[in-house]
């Protein structure tokens, strides 16, 4: 009776243990398969998005080469944006993603086309018509950076929907070994635990890290070491986001200098300059104007332009009726009064100009204003005299 108890618990065992063993097998090899199609789809989407990242890079490339073009007038700059350019469509021609690439494709031959003319206008001495073809060039890559932001979005989200979908499955198979392994050992407990530590920990890294990335925040790290396929998925994520970072503090940088170059160039202007955001704040003002009203930075800039006393509540009327008419006033003659304490008359000559957004909407007004003297006005009335005399 032992023996054959001995030989039923043996047996038992034997197919615990078998059946422990073909569980674990099927289930090591559907999550090696997952992991393998994971594998590859991320890599391709990894790749896809460090393309992306080197479109960038060239994109800033050309305008920076276009901007040294239009200062030094060197043909040199010119054809660097034009390699830059002609790279630039290398990169995307054997793109999967038809209708991203044949949009790009077209922005950049479209580029080309107005870096030639804008080239030869310069050459032919044509120094407005090129400044024109410039500011359409600035708008082009604005829309081309555009496209490239949207196809990086949409590919973050397709691999962080893989990711999610990859810790869907790999949680469903967890769970499956280990009621399956409760039912047949309590020894396979220790066999789920591991896969759980070994799958799903560092695929839910993956996914925290690239949620927060999708949220702007790309200081975090998965801080995964070299492994299995998913830890070196990690790894890679980890080199993109640095990469990304280093990029938008580039992006920040190039903002700030541009600014400052605004400011720079403002300062030696003669005329008053204002420029007003869409809320109705002092964004910029430059020294002539500051001196002319007796302000300083400080009381003007970023401080809505209704509550800075000291500009004329005219040139205030004229800077509303630029946002709400939407058209610009060219040449308006306008006698305000300047300072507080001892209000003194004076005639200015009056422009203003819009700058808008990408979908059309006005971000900016810039006011700039002259002073007329009584010499300039004797000799305006001069001229007009004169001229209807010869008449």
């Amino acid at each position: 009776m032992s023996l054959s108890l001995r030989r039923y618990v043996q047996l038992n065992l034997i197919v615990i243990l078998s059946v422990v063993l073909f569980v674990a097998t099927e289930a090591c090899l559907y999550i090696k398969r997952v992991n393998e199609e994971y594998r590859t789809a991320s890599q391709a989407e990894l790749s896809t998005l460090q393309t992306l990242q080197s479109l960038q890079r060239l994109l800033w490339r050309a305008e920076k080469a276009e901007r040294n073009f239009l200062i030094t007038r060197k043909r040199e700059y010119a054809e660097q944006t034009q390699e830059s350019i002609v790279e630039f469509e290398k990169r995307i021609t054997n793109w999967e993603d038809s209708q991203t690439r044949d949009e790009l494709l077209k922005s950049a031959r479209q580029y080309n086309q107005l870096l030639v003319t804008m080239v030869g206008n310069i050459d032919r001495g044509r120094t407005t018509q090129g400044r024109q073809i410039s500011l359409q060039l600035s708008e082009l890559r604005e829309e081309i950076r555009k496209t490239i932001a949207a196809a990086s979005e949409s590919r973050m989200i397709d691999l962080l929907s893989r990711i999610q979908a990859s810790q869907g499955m790999a949680a469903k198979t967890v769970r499956t070994i280990w009621v399956g392994s409760l039912l047949v050992l309590i020894a396979t407990l220790f066999f789920s635990v591991v896969l759980a530590r070994k799958v799903a920990r560092p695929v839910q890294q993956i996914s925290d890290v690239l949620q927060k990335a999708l949220d702007g925040d790309l200081s975090q790290r998965t801080g995964l070491k070299p492994g299995d396929e998913i830890r070196e998925l990690g790894q890679s994520l980890d080199r993109l986001l640095v990469q990304m970072k280093t990029f938008d503090q580039l992006k920040v940088q190039k903002i700030t200098e541009e600014k400052e170059k605004l400011e720079a160039l403002l300062d030696i202007l003669p005329e008053g300059v204002i420029i007003v955001d869409s809320e109705g704040r002092i964004n910029l003002i430059n020294n002539s104007c500051l001196r002319f009203f007796g302000l300083s930075m400080d009381s003007a800039v970023e401080k809505p332009l209704s509550e800075v006393a000291a500009i004329d509540k005219q040139l205030r009327d004229l800077v509303t009726e630029t946002f709400t008419g939407r058209k610009k006033i060219a040449g308006k003659e306008v006698k305000i009064s300047v300072g507080l304490e001892r209000p003194t008359q004076k005639t200015v000559l009056v422009n203003t100009a819009m700058v808008h957004r990408s979908d059309g909407e006005i971000s900016y007004v810039v006011l700039s204003l002259k002073e007329i003297t009584k010499e300039e006005k004797v000799g305006l009335k001069r001229k007009i005299k004169d001229a209807l005399g010869k008449k």
